[in-house]
């Protein structure tokens, strides 16, 4: 039980932190937004879920976070008090996509 509320928030300050490094780095050519972070069981990788907008910008910004990724851990290790900090990778959350597409077909 507590390693599952430890899993959680771990991926709650992920969240945040990786949140407030896009605001800081990012152009603020397209909103970015973590909608969710994925943490494997060991808490040694990660997955980081973002939405994009315009959807246009969607390879730009994942090209960006992918480029960036050792920034963001560093940013992590000085932000985040753990032992270990997940190695993490960044992809489209395609169900918050799905979400919306089906909110646009129900009106």
């Amino acid at each position: 039980m507590s390693d599952v509320i430890r899993s959680e928030r771990l991926a709650e300050y992920v969240k945040e932190k990786v949140s407030e490094f896009i605001s800081r780095e990012s152009n603020h050519s397209s909103l970015i937004t973590v909608t969710r972070v994925d943490l494997d069981n060991s808490l040694k990788t990660g997955t980081v879920l973002i939405s994009v907008l315009p959807e246009d910008k969607e390879e730009e910004v994942i090209h960006f976070l992918k480029r960036r990724r050792s920034d963001v851990r560093n940013y992590l290790k000085s932000n985040i008090r753990t032992r270990m900090i997940p190695f993490i990778d960044f992809i489209i959350d395609k169900g918050e996509k799905n979400r919306q597409l089906v909110d646009e077909l129900l009106q």
